[in-house]
């Protein structure tokens, strides 16, 4: 129990640190640019949003899911995401290094405002947000029943990555990317995942 409190702290450590340091970048550009119009700050933070979501089916279709025998990637590729598959609730495999998330905030913020200025800055702060999104959907999916609401397609959506056909439902936190690359489960899929679900419900 003491164990499983620990790595539940883990995650929403990691859930603060993103929340704070998006705060954070969005105060500093505006502070460094002068922005004329709120539908511009909204633009520049909804495009590194998406473009986070683009990155994020990306690395899951094409690194963790590739399929390659040879060592060490294969051994790296399960350590990373295929121990993930054969023990989805398993919340030691939800630890996230404190550095290399602080390393990988301060790298996008530098190369936002390296090539954006306080423009980029807000990019930073979207695509940081569609990190946060996505940790924060992941989790719950994993860890809490689904709820009987519309929410409930997270739940269904990733179920069918996990249990109905691996090859489809690559997005975690959104199902745009799928759409947009013909990864988008079908309607038996779906009806198959409703039933699945509730032999996971904890």
């Amino acid at each position: 129990m003491y164990v499983e409190k620990r790595q539940r702290l883990s995650v929403y450590r990691d859930l603060i640190i993103e929340i704070v340091s998006i705060g954070f970048i969005c105060f500093v550009s505006l502070l460094l640019v002068s922005i004329s119009s709120f539908f511009e700050i909204m633009l520049f933070f909804a495009i590194g949003f998406i473009a986070f979501g683009l990155l994020e089916y990306f690395i899951h279709r094409f690194v963790f899911h590739l399929r390659i025998k040879k060592e060490p990637y294969r051994k790296w590729v399960y350590d990373i995401h295929g121990v993930h598959h054969k023990y989805p609730s398993d919340q030691r495999f939800y630890k996230t290094s404190i550095y290399l998330k602080i390393a990988l905030v301060l790298a996008i913020n530098i190369i936002g405002y390296s090539t954006g200025g306080g423009h980029g800055l807000i990019f930073s702060s979207g695509f940081g947000s569609g990190y946060a999104f996505y940790l924060f959907v992941h989790y719950i999916v994993h860890h809490y029943n689904a709820p009987k609401n519309s929410l409930k397609f997270f739940w269904v959506y990733h179920e069918i990555h996990h249990h109905i056909n691996p090859k489809n439902a690559y997005g975690v936190s959104n199902p745009f990317w799928d759409m947009v690359f013909q990864t988008y489960p079908r309607g038996q899929e779906f009806t198959m995942a409703n039933r699945s679900l509730k032999n996971h419900l904890k």
